[in-house]
This record gives C-alpha cells, sequence and structure tokens, in this order.
C-alpha cells in the first residue's frame, strides 16, 4: 500500500509540474491590441508626460495627439512601436504593462516610458 501512495505522489507532482509550466508559457503570450495609458520622460529626469496609445491588430498604432505608426512583437514579449515621424520606443510588454526605452528621431535624446492597458479596445 505504501508504493501505491509513493507512486501516486510522484505521479501527481509530476503532472503538477507540467501544468505549471504550462501556464507559464501561456502567460508569456501577450497581446498589445487596446488602449494604453503612456507615461513618457525624455532623459528620464522625473519629467513625465502622458498620451494614450490605441494599438490595433494590423499593426498599426495612434496617439490621442494623431501620431501614428507601426509596432511588432518579437520572442512574444519584446514589442517595438515605431512612429512615422522616425521616433521609437521599445520596450517589454507583460500582461497589462509595458515599459522601456524611446529614441527620438533626429537628435538621438533618449527617454524611458511606461504604459498601463486601459481596454482591450483600440
Amino acid at each position: 500500500m505504501k508504493r501505491f501512495g509513493l507512486l501516486l505522489l510522484v505521479l501527481v507532482m509530476a503532472f503538477g509540474v507540467t501544468f505549471g509550466v504550462a501556464g507559464c508559457a501561456k502567460k508569456n503570450n501577450q497581446d498589445p491590441v487596446g488602449t494604453w495609458t503612456l507615461n513618457f520622460d525624455w532623459g528620464c529626469d522625473g519629467s513625465a508626460a502622458a498620451a494614450v496609445w490605441h494599438i490595433h491588430s494590423n499593426g498599426t498604432f495612434i496617439s490621442n495627439e494623431g501620431n501614428n505608426g507601426n509596432w511588432n512583437l518579437k520572442n512574444r514579449d519584446e514589442i517595438t512601436l515605431n512612429y512615422a515621424i522616425g521616433t521609437i520606443y521599445g520596450g517589454t510588454i507583460d500582461g497589462d504593462r509595458m515599459d522601456g526605452t524611446m529614441t527620438a528621431a533626429g537628435s538621438g535624446a533618449t527617454g524611458c516610458w511606461t504604459a498601463q492597458k486601459t481596454s482591450d479596445t483600440p
């Protein structure tokens, strides 16, 4: 009887680990489509400004200021947003949160940004 209990315990632990790994893999499949509140800080000096991104499933986005561009997702959690004017935001996405760094077109100025998803609808 002890052997049966031990075998049962080993099987439960093996399947539990398998299910846990499957759950973690699914978490990394991020979906940026929706509306995001963006906080960006040129120079990363604590003087952040805010905007809103509307990220569409066709690989485009537009801000509440009317600036637009294209986005792409690499390795399930690395996002890049390329504004049509040349400014680039790069970072990572984890569920309803993104953050990273940005580089301005022309001047090459850099900064930090974070974004929080407020809706699954762009």
